[in-house]
């Protein structure tokens, strides 16, 4: 085992902690009694790759953030490692206490090393029991067997002895896996709930160890309405609790709450027609809330924050772009390939590889946002794109005529490409000032805050329940606007009825 710093936060050295850094807000609403700030490091995007990640988390924590979030998949477990490096360094250094910084990881996905050691166990007659299939190379489990694993590995990674927070990571895909199997309802829900409990008396154990200060949820099925398949019921997995031990270590509860996702303010799923807000803070659960500026809509991810006015390109102008590619695609397939006396099959493989322009021809216009549209382009257009030229090259045949045409198809699908994301980059420009004028005339506490990212979280960050806001801030400049807007007073712990007008302003967004 690699050397592991020992401690965990404690409510007296986190409040001395808020004590030496006066404009930036705290709560002591933390588990356990503990002090932590509201606003909070969001691990999602963050590894070891980028330099900036590092110099953000540092910049974070020496302006004195003390709650940090991130899981075991979180960039495959780089997120937790990069994190570990940065805690141990300025402990180390900088005298920063490690009783004084709450770290909050979760466990439940299995991809990567995960996945393979999942196979490895398949193979040998020993599968991790209760899997759930999610996708090709992605499983999801909340079996002790695979969390015991993956909280040694956390505090391995994070250099920690104790976990402060340990969360189940999204068990809902349980049911939305049940759902599609056609099961009906309740008989899913009895499976879920008690594949629920296992897991949460397992977590009791890990904290009567030492191992974990105490244990939550991270579900994105909360703030569902009560009769959806996949909703997952707070106030049931506290009585659970309450059923484990009377001193039960469930602390904390981890939801989206954002102004295009409000139903963990307005949705009353709870009995007594509370919201999962309400609950918590009655119950003293710590309350997270997650993607405060990124929003899932339906199928879309919506980002919350201004985007510069971009004047689009005619859709003519687009089509003229992707025929003219089209056109260059034709020639490789009519004059270049024949005189190669290929086998049938490889021409048709050849074929296919040479047809991104009408393949976007066809679809440029279904994606649904800017993000997805740069996904594709990066994960799927590109990688496509040069394993086709690489391919090129190998061919014994080619000389100056297929590099030409590798000159005309490159300079015909590049502002192609370009005038796409332009086209989409305007979508995103109007519909961010939509909502920004939306949201600023529902409240104008929230307007006063000034841009739409700064709104949302102005919104997030004064309502009443919510512990902390987690922020991913992957660079230095970004964690100053975080900072600059959290340290603005704005009255704290209120709930607007701006709320309950949320639902009118996203079933009028533009498509």
């Amino acid at each position: 085992m690699s050397m592991m710093t020992g401690g965990r936060a404690t409510p007296e050295a986190t409040r001395r902690h808020a004590d030496r850094h006066p404009d930036l807000p705290f709560t002591d609403r933390g588990p356990g009694g503990t002090t932590v700030s509201r606003i909070g490091f969001g691990g999602y995007r963050v590894g070891l790759t980028e330099p900036a990640h590092r110099q953000a988390l540092e910049k974070t924590l020496l302006s004195g953030v003390n709650l940090v979030d991130t899981s075991s998949n979180y960039k495959q477990g780089a997120s937790e490692v990069m994190i570990g490096r940065v805690l141990g360094d300025l402990i180390g250094r900088a005298g920063l206490r490690r009783e004084a910084v709450l770290v909050v990881t979760k466990g439940g996905y299995l991809q990567g090393h995960d996945y393979a050691l999942s196979l490895e166990r398949r193979d040998r007659g020993r599968p991790y029991p209760d899997l759930v299939p999610l996708d090709q190379g992605y499983q999801h489990c909340i079996h002790p067997e695979f969390l015991a694993d993956q909280i040694h590995r956390s505090r391995e990674d994070l250099g920690l002895e104790v976990l402060d927070a340990y969360l189940l990571h999204n068990p809902e895909h349980y049911l939305s896996w049940a759902q599609k199997q056609g099961l009906a309802p309740e008989a899913a829900r009895d499976t879920y709930y008690a594949r629920l409990d296992v897991a949460m008396r397992f977590l009791e154990s890990q904290a009567d160890r030492g191992l974990i200060g105490c244990w939550g949820l991270s579900s994105n099925t909360l703030a569902l309405p009560a009769d959806e398949y996949e909703f997952t019921s707070l106030e049931r997995l506290w009585n659970m609790a309450e059923a484990i031990s009377p001193g039960h270590r469930f602390r904390v509860v981890q939801t989206p709450l954002n102004l295009l996702e409000p139903r963990t303010a307005t949705e009353r799923n709870q009995s007594g027609g509370q919201t999962v807000l309400d609950f918590a803070e009655r119950h003293g659960l710590t309350l997270l809330a997650a993607r405060p500026l990124n929003a899932i809509v339906g199928d879309r991810l919506i980002r919350l924050a201004d985007a510069d006015p971009v004047e689009p390109p005619a859709v003519a102008e687009i089509e003229a772009l992707l025929d003219r590619v089209v056109r260059v695609e034709k020639r490789f397939e009519e004059v270049l390939i024949p005189p190669l006396g290929l086998p049938p099959a490889t021409v048709e493989r050849l074929s296919q590889r040479a047809s991104l322009g009408r393949s976007l021809l066809d679809y440029w216009t279904h994606f649904k946002t800017l993000a997805q549209y740069q996904s594709i382009r990066n994960n799927v257009i590109l990688p496509r794109l040069n394993d086709f030229l690489d391919y090129l090259v190998t061919i014994e045949s080619s000389g100056d005529a297929f590099s030409d045409w590798m000159r005309d198809y490159l300079d015909g699908l590049q502002p192609a490409l370009e005038a796409i994301e332009t086209r989409y980059r305007a979508e995103r420009s109007i519909r961010s000032r939509l909502i920004g004028e939306r949201v600023a005339a529902l409240d104008s506490g929230w307007a006063a805050a000034g841009g739409l990212s700064r709104m949302a979280l102005r919104a997030v960050r004064t309502t009443s329940g919510v512990t902390s806001v987690l922020v991913g801030m992957r660079r230095p400049e970004y964690v100053d606007d975080m900072l600059t807007e959290f340290s603005q007073p704005a009255g704290e712990d209120r709930l607007s009825p701006a709320w309950s007008r949320l639902e009118k302003l996203i079933r009028n967004l533009p498509r």
